[in-house]
């Protein structure tokens, strides 16, 4: 998670300041915030890879990463409005002894739905310029 400070600041890691903020979005999915807290006590000055020295505010934070995991029907509801249909796909529960039945990872094979346009009032992208062609 901390690739990218590493890469492109002079910032000093400290994996104690790294946090993971959990939500849940009702019907849709978990949300994973990661996040890089400054827990120093005092202002820091970092440098940016085109020499842009910046501050890191006491108690600022810089978002690594955020993703979510997704129930299946949300996912079908959003596989639709953008114009695609599962053509096959593949579930693997994770086992544990804490874990749910039905939580794990789904690989899925899409393909263009019948139709095959996304919901009307959609701004078209290069996606939809290449399923058209």
């Amino acid at each position: 998670m901390t690739s990218a400070l590493l890469h492109n600041s002079d910032l000093t890691i400290d994996m104690e300041s790294v946090q993971f903020r959990g939500s849940v979005e009702p019907g849709r999915a978990l949300k994973v915030k990661v996040i890089y807290q400054n827990r120093t006590g005092g202002d820091i000055r970092m440098t940016l890879p085109d020499r842009t020295r910046v501050l890191f505010p006491d108690n600022d934070t810089i978002l690594l990463q955020v993703t979510r995991k997704y129930a299946r029907k949300a996912l079908d509801d959003i596989l639709t409005r953008c114009g695609l249909r599962r053509v096959a796909a593949t579930h693997s529960d994770f086992r544990t002894q804490r874990a749910s039945p039905g939580f794990g990872m789904e690989l899925v094979l899409l393909g263009r739905a019948q139709g095959g346009e996304p919901v009307p009032n959609q701004r078209r992208t290069r996606a939809d310029e290449i399923w058209a062609n």
